[in-house]
């Protein structure tokens, strides 16, 4: 039948539709929900809009959702894309898991993170797109997999600029992903209703135009004016237009699965067997697998296909597929509970035989029955493993779990419930905790042991339970050693044992870091393992008491030296490197060490990249990038959201000290609000503790001594009884000293004088200078310039400017109070100038007021220092431009649509009146 007939009564659906399609030629991507019943007529409707793409020239890519395969991730996206990017040529400079995903030949990818596949999935979106406006049509969408909604909804929110259009067939309800693409203000949601008495009456009229009146009436009156049901009676009434019209009613939707299966069989004999076999094997019914299924020639398949056709019953094409969901079900209904499941496993085997791949074989023994097989178990078993892809779990655990309830003999139980575990955990499932410590029971083989325990130790940590994570990996390690074990996986070991007992807050003794020593000494130098040994030494003993930087620094600068960002990033335990390395005075190597627009280009993760923006961030401040700074710690603390409490603590602590300087006490207060209330505001893992010393030093700059009191002391409780310190970056003593200052109470001095002694036992020139200015505005009147000079002169020479530009404010703000505004000026004046080099708005302005009081009036752009100032995401941007990078690269890099950068360039362009990216770089050195 041709699409048009079945689309009466839907002229303003469709009207709304080509809208959108001419809307989204012009660059506005649209996404386009029909919604409806099964039967209603939403495939119809896609049909025309369809037809009208192709119209207009538009590339269209295809594909149903499938009851059977909403287990198997990305199956909607696979059959959707693969076959036009491989002849489309993109895969061969796409991503590396965009060829994981859809090039069987290509490479794997890392299965730590789902956010490189999606990006992928997207960046194949855009290169097709390149070629010409592009339609990606779901149909029966309800029945997709969740890791293919999930790559639709990552490619709807980065539509704004592309000529790309999403057109999806759904009944109404549905997982809570497709539902949020459906119900979106952004999607044209067209609902269809069944059809009125007028419409229904056309349709019946075209396809039966002999049907009498009465025959018409009982029609309608059988069907609610349900399309499918509609068309299916219509079309009876013109092949048996004898039919009474009482018999209709027995045409109605109660015999629909009777009209099927009459249909099919007076196709023939072998009509039925393949009719069955299509709605068993589903994407697979290709004419040889539905020849292998059946037990039928393949000539007697495609005869029997032609004849389907020709009923409706198949639509045309290969491979072989129904014409209408609803004709499967009804196939499917009619066979008895365990014909179907035997006709799956028989579809299995099929498939297993024919070298599909294992996990499409698998999914047919979801619908099985358990029958104790241990070739089943067998084959759910090479399912999992084949996927191996970061959305796979959702497969893995589907597939492990029906192994498990086969079940699986004791040779093969062990493994099932450690790889169902496993997927559990990735997923952060709740049963991952129970599986893994049931394979523990039962397994006493050393290495099983010790990978369980690693793997219950991760289980721990994400729920937040550090003291049992601890007490796993020593367990592990202590199991490891008594083997015997390969020495660099029992370094790894202890590594992350250490890293989180300090992460966890819990005391690293002498005997932990001796060891650590020792594990590195067996270590060849400069291999990955040695170098993460290095990191978490460094780490850890950047956070001891009477920690100094000559004993910590040569670790740093080893991890450092030869550390690679993807190294880095996919090995958590070494990310506490960085800040403690930045605290060190070795931030620039820091901010040489990794870059998150490359991280972002080889993983495809966005909580990678956010993980290494936060620390580049902190790296940023100390080296006085503010804007640059700025531009990256609020990307992470807008990435990180409710789920991530330890990543948005530290990203969150760090965009407000950024903000004290950059922007003033007020920015940074409203930058802390979003750590929120509750108990996981200030999570109990050392991110906390930086939140927390956040707080206090903004909570002075806005001279509310009694919250930065209360928070300082609240810092100095946790750290004393976790056995750190960090004068740098968990100053607990300044942020004290500075409010009893302010309340006006003379155990400041004492605290002041006690902060400065231990960093000039740390040793970092940088922090001694900052605790100099604390001591200088707390001591006693005659020894307060003293110093305040001493503080400006170390402050020059450490390379922190902020903290060279607040000693010399702090000094000119003296020498004015103390009746000499012409000594205040000169350190006043080269204040303002560190201030506006480091883009530092928030002192700039402070030290502008004690310059006028000081009877200087700053130039007016000095004043002012609006003029070419950027916004923080078209810095981020207009940086890559001047780096070189395309602007898809930068849409790839920091996960934003083409036009998003383009209205950056655009903007940056203007305030920094540049005609060229050429001039870009020049412009951005000498932009505030």
């Amino acid at each position: 039948m041709d699409p048009s007939s079945r689309i009466f009564g839907r002229s303003a659906e469709l009207r709304r539709a080509r809208e959108r399609l001419a809307a989204a030629a012009r660059g506005d991507g649209a996404v386009l929900a029909v919604v409806a019943e099964a039967g209603i007529g939403k495939t119809a409707l896609l049909e025309a809009v369809v037809g009208e793409a192709r119209e207009r020239g538009w590339t269209v890519l295809s594909a149903r959702g499938a009851r059977l395969e909403g287990q198997l991730a990305f199956g909607v996206i696979v059959r959707l894309l693969a076959r036009a990017a491989r002849d489309a040529g993109v895969l061969e400079e796409a991503p590396e898991a965009a060829r994981r995903l859809l090039d069987p030949r290509g490479g794997t990818v890392p299965d730590d993170d789902p956010f490189a596949t999606l990006n992928a999935v997207f960046w194949v979106c855009l290169a097709l797109a390149d070629r010409g406006p592009l339609l990606l049509v779901v149909d029966d969408a309800h029945w997709a997999d969740d890791a293919s909604l999930r790559a639709l909804a990552f490619v709807r929110e980065r539509l704004d600029g592309l000529p790309v259009a999403v057109a999806l067939g759904l009944r109404p309800g549905g997982a809570p992903v497709l539902g949020a693409l459906a119900d979106d203000a952004r999607t044209e949601r067209l609902a269809l209703a069944p059809l009125g008495p007028a419409e229904g009456r056309r349709l019946v009229a075209q396809l039966a135009p002999q049907a009498t009146d009465a025959q018409v009436d009982a029609a309608l009156a059988a069907t609610g004016g349900h399309p499918y049901y509609l068309v299916a009676l219509a079309d009876e009434l013109a092949a048996v237009p004898s039919v009474a019209p009482e018999a209709v009613a027995t045409l109605a939707p109660d015999g629909v699965v009777r009209l099927v299966l009459d249909r099919v069989t007076a196709a023939g004999e072998d009509a039925v067997a393949v009719a069955r076999s299509v709605a068993v094997l589903g994407a697979d019914a290709e004419v040889r697998h539905v020849a292998a299924h059946t037990g039928l020639s393949a000539d007697a398949v495609t005869t029997a296909a032609d004849a389907l056709t020709a009923a409706h019953v198949l639509g045309p094409g290969r491979p072989l597929e129904l014409a209408h969901a609803i004709v499967g079900a009804a196939l499917l209904a009619d066979l008895p509970a365990g014909q179907r499941a035997a006709s799956h496993r028989r579809a299995a085997e099929v498939l297993r035989a024919a070298g599909a791949p294992p996990a499409r074989a698998a999914q047919h023994l979801l619908a099985t029955d358990p029958l104790g097989d241990p070739d089943v178990v067998e084959a759910l078993l090479a399912g999992a493993a084949a996927a191996r892809g970061p959305g796979d779990r959702e497969t893995q655990v589907a597939l492990l779990e029906r192994a498990l309830a086969e079940p699986p003999g004791d040779r093969r139980r062990v493994e099932v419930l450690t790889r169902l575990g496993i997927a559990e955990r990735h997923l952060m499932r709740p049963g991952a905790r129970e599986h893994l410590e049931a394979a523990r029971a039962l397994t006493t083989e050393p290495e099983a042991q010790v990978n369980l325990l690693f793997e219950l130790a991760a289980v721990a940590e994400l729920e937040g339970r550090m003291a049992e994570a601890i007490e796993w990996l020593e367990a592990g390690l202590a199991r490891l050693d008594s083997d015997g074990a390969d020495r660099e996986a029992r370094a790894v070991l202890a590594a992350n044992a250490a890293a989180s007992r300090l992460i966890g807050l819990v005391p690293v003794g002498d005997a932990v870091l001796t060891d650590l020593d020792a594990r590195w000494a067996d270590l060849a130098p400069g291999t990955p393992i040695a170098r993460l040994v290095d990191a978490v030494q460094a780490t850890v003993r950047g956070y001891r008491p009477g920690a100094t930087v000559t004993q910590v620094a040569p670790y740093a600068r080893r991890a450092l030296g030869e550390l690679v960002p993807r190294e880095l990033v996919e090995r958590p335990a070494s990310l506490g490197l960085l800040p403690v390395a930045a605290t060190l005075g070795l931030h620039e190597e820091v901010l040489d060490a990794v870059d998150p627009a490359r991280t972002a280009r080889e993983t495809g993760s966005l909580w990678q990249t956010l993980a290494v923006t936060t620390w580049r961030a902190f790296a940023g401040l100390q080296a006085g990038r503010l804007a640059e700074a700025e531009a990256e710690a609020l990307a992470a603390a807008d990435g990180f959201g409710d789920d991530l409490p330890v990543g948005r603590a530290a990203a969150v602590a760090i965009l407000a000290l950024i903000l004290v300087e950059r922007r003033g006490a007020h920015a940074a207060a409203e930058a802390l609000e979003r750590l929120g209330e509750g108990p996981l505001a200030i999570p109990p893992v050392i991110q906390g503790l930086m939140a927390r010393a956040a707080r206090a030093r903004v909570a002075n700059a806005l001279g509310d001594a009694r919250t930065a009191r209360a928070e300082a002391e609240a810092l100095r409780d946790a750290m004393d009884g976790a056995f750190i310190e960090q004068p740098v970056h968990l100053p607990w003593r300044r942020e004290l000293a500075i409010a009893l200052r302010l309340e006006g109470d003379p155990a400041a001095l004492e605290l002041a004088v006690a902060h400065h002694e231990l960093c000039v036992a740390f040793g970092a020139p940088a922090a001694v200078a900052d605790a100099l200015v604390v001591l200088g505005e707390t001591a006693a009147a005659d020894e307060r310039e003293g110093r305040l000079r001493e503080a400006v002169e170390l402050a020059g020479t450490a390379g922190v400017p902020l903290v060279d530009a607040r000693a010399r404010l702090a000094l000119g703000g003296h020498l004015r109070r103390s009746g000499r505004p012409g000594e205040a000026r000169e350190p006043l004046l080269r204040a303002l100038e560190i201030a506006l080099e480091c883009g530092a708005l928030g002192l700039r302005a402070t030290v502008q007021e004690e310059l006028e009081a000081c009877g200087v009036q700053p130039a007016s752009g000095a004043r002012d220092g609006t003029r070419g100032q950027l916004t923080p995401s078209e810095l981020r941007t207009a940086r890559l431009a001047a780096d070189g990078l395309t602007n898809r690269e930068i849409a790839q890099a920091l996960f934003v649509t083409p036009k998003t950068v383009e209205t950056h360039l655009r903007a940056a362009f203007r305030k920094l009146d540049l005609k060229s990216r050429r001039e870009l770089a020049g412009a951005l050195r000498q932009a505030a």
